[in-house]
């Protein structure tokens, strides 16, 4: 359950990375320009694109670890990129982050098991 959620997370990075870089080229263009909403999607659109590019290392960092914090990282990352322009496309990170915390194991710990 843990690798599906770190999947579904990044295919969510996937798209949110070709979204935020979709709403950059946008801002380069002659008609956003005479709008004045160059600025703007300018600024969303690298701020999307580094949100996006988190997720990615989150949803890397899902595989490798065994414990619950690369899920609730996926899902804060994925309610910050919602805000930030990535709209519904952020519900796969969300739904995957869900997934690596039901899949994630307990924590490790130092004590020993024997009595």
């Amino acid at each position: 359950m843990k690798i599906f959620g770190a999947l579904i997370a990044l295919l969510g990075g996937l798209l949110q990375l070709l979204a935020g870089s979709g709403m950059y080229a946008l801002s380069q263009t002659d008609e956003a320009a005479e709008a004045g909403a160059a600025e703007l999607l300018s600024g969303l659109g690298a701020v999307s694109t580094g949100v996006a590019v988190f997720i990615l290392l989150a949803a890397g960092f899902a595989f490798l670890s065994s414990g619950k914090f690369a899920g609730v990282l996926l899902m804060v990352l994925s309610v910050l990129g919602f805000f930030t322009g990535g709209g519904f496309l952020m519900a796969l990170p969300f739904v995957g982050g869900i997934f690596v915390m039901a899949g994630g194991g307990n924590r490790v710990s130092m004590g020993s098991n024997y009595s």
